[in-house]
């Protein structure tokens, strides 16, 4: 007996056959049994259910807990129990390790063997059943590190699962379970080695000197940043000449926070075409390091900037025209190379350049003996970062409450400084080492952004001025033109000024100078202006200290 969806009944022989050619729905893998409909004097015993439900049952009972990702509500996932321990599984029928462990627990336990395509329709219908069921529960997905009240959960890869949990008290390791926070594995998570929690000497201060990176002291911390997962940390950008060793610096960063490989060039990738390919190239991995950057235009800032602070990514399923997710990504990020600038705002705020210079001859090392250096050096520097961590923790409260001014990305601010402190540095130094960074971001911005230089043209003597936008524009231009800066780098006609000004905020606000639009709604007898078109205000903002008064003039 098969059930037919639009009869709404068991139908057999010659009228299934009918059913079939009327292009009725035909459930012909027996799964509508598994939603526990039973139709009247049609009732099964145990003995005769199908293998179908007798797999649904058996993989519903080894899940320790079920939920969906809350970044991709498309995704649904199991906490099960394999040999001794815990593991998370993807519910999908394309997924070759949740099948297979269907199928091994199916042997082990009904002492079964079932093929993987009806292991893969019992995880469909599984992950079906879960998304039309409203009570589930949704969940963070984690990939290598999870930050949750204040504690620091670190996946090593390892087969047995456990975690190391990083807390104000200690650190130790913990068994992974669904009390813990959910981590999943791809294919990009390569397991990481074990650390010394007992290092000697300074392995930060070590590998800083075998990759010789500028301004170490913020490099040390930036890097520790990496590991706190959930908050906005400033991308690396690693820019500098051929043979200053950006690669290798940038593979080696990437294996000690979350290894795709054990040789350099595993860990390193291209910078994909699109907002797709980016988005996928983000999935897979916690850290992403970008190589050989040579141009970031306006739509590459936009993305990188939401990927770290934390954005929303729409995408088409597969095979369809109309079926549009959303897939919520917030990850921690490098790019390296020779040529890039950033020109952006935006992405100016949330990076930190480090500027390499090319190594002498005489201080030139062999890839070898780098790696042998590297290898020898990570799991005491592991070690260290992993105590350094458990110090900021504990500092964290107090240190926010003493930043009285924090930079754009605030987390980082206060996280940055509590590392710092944590390294034994005086309160109060890391936040100038910050902003020394982003004021050298700026004055790259004003050499690629003419924007002050053209208003403070505009504006004159004066402290405020309103002006037509078409008026402004040729101001502008003219400015540009005598002035011998690049056209390229202003809008090319009046109707994109009001996009540069937004995406030169920052400088705008650096250098105190506001910039409003408005339309004309008056005649041009009474305003000056044209009807209806669009005017600017721009006006310097003049930053007095005022004294408040007592309320009763005491």
């Amino acid at each position: 007996m098969t059930w037919c969806f639009n009869c709404q009944t068991n139908q057999n022989g010659d009228q299934l056959s009918l059913c079939k050619e009327l292009g009725h729905d035909i459930d012909s893998e027996g799964l509508f049994q598994i939603t526990n409909y039973e139709t009247k004097g049609n009732k099964t015993n145990e003995a005769n259910e199908s293998p179908v439900k007798n797999l649904a049952k058996l993989a519903t009972s080894e899940m320790t807990k079920i939920c969906t990702s809350q970044s991709d509500n498309t995704r649904v996932f199991a906490v099960v129990k394999m040999n001794n321990h815990y593991e998370t599984i993807e519910l999908d029928k394309k997924n070759s390790r949740t099948i297979h462990w269907l199928m091994v627990t199916a042997s082990d336990k009904l002492n079964e063997m079932y093929s993987e395509d009806i292991c893969a329709n019992v995880i469909g219908f599984l992950k079906a059943k879960a998304l039309m069921n409203e009570e589930i529960e949704s969940r963070e997905i984690n990939l290598r590190l999870a930050f949750v009240n204040d504690e620091i959960y670190y996946d090593f890869g390892h087969t047995d699962w456990k975690l190391l949990k990083i807390s104000k008290d200690n650190v130790c390791f913990v068994d992974y379970s669904e009390n813990t926070p959910l981590f999943i594995r791809t294919s990009k998570t390569v397991k990481q080695i074990e650390p010394n929690l007992m290092p000697d000497g300074d392995p930060l201060d070590e590998f800083v000197k075998l990759c010789r990176i500028p301004n170490p002291e913020l490099f040390k911390v930036h890097l520790i940043s990496m590991f706190i997962a959930g908050t906005p940390m400033p991308i690396m950008a690693i820019h500098g000449h051929s043979g200053a060793s950006k690669s290798t610096t940038s593979s080696m960063i990437k294996r000690i926070v979350d290894p795709s490989g054990r040789q350099n060039e595993d860990n390193l990738k291209s910078f994909p075409h699109g907002e797709d390919n980016f988005v996928t190239s983000l999935a897979g991995s916690y850290f992403s390091a970008y190589e050989n950057i040579s141009h970031i235009d306006l739509g590459i800032s936009n993305m990188l900037c939401r990927a770290i602070t934390g954005g929303s990514f729409e995408k088409r399923t597969q095979y369809t025209n109309s079926d549009v997710y959303t897939i919520s990504v917030k990850r921690k990020i490098l790019i390296n190379g020779i040529d890039f600038t950033i020109s952006q705002s935006d992405l100016a705020d949330r990076s930190i350049i480090y500027e390499m210079e090319r190594i002498p001859e005489e201080h030139r090392k062999t890839d070898k003996s780098v790696e042998e250096t590297f290898r020898k050096l990570l799991p005491s520097l592991l070690g260290q970062i992993f105590l350094i961590l458990q110090k900021a923790i504990s500092i964290k409260d107090v240190v926010e409450q003493e930043c009285t001014r924090l930079p754009r990305m605030a987390s980082f601010g206060i996280f940055g400084e509590a590392i710092y402190q944590a390294l034994g540095n005086n309160q109060g130094e890391f936040l100038n080492l910050y902003n020394q960074s982003l004021k050298k971001n700026l004055e790259i911005l004003y050499e690629n952004n003419p924007i002050i230089p053209c208003l403070e043209y505009v504006l004159g003597d004066k402290k405020e001025i309103d002006i037509q936008a078409n008026d402004l524009y040729k101001k502008i231009k003219s400015f540009v033109d005598t002035e011998g800066f690049n056209i390229k780098r202003i809008p090319q006609g009046a109707n994109a000024l009001s996009n540069w000004f937004t995406k030169s905020k920052a400088l705008l606000d650096e250098n105190n100078i506001k910039v409003t639009k408005y339309t004309n709604t008056l005649s041009k007898e009474i305003s000056g202006f044209s009807p209806n078109a669009t005017i600017y205000s721009i006006k310097r903002i003049e930053l007095v200290q005022t004294t408040l008064k007592n309320e009763l003039d005491v």
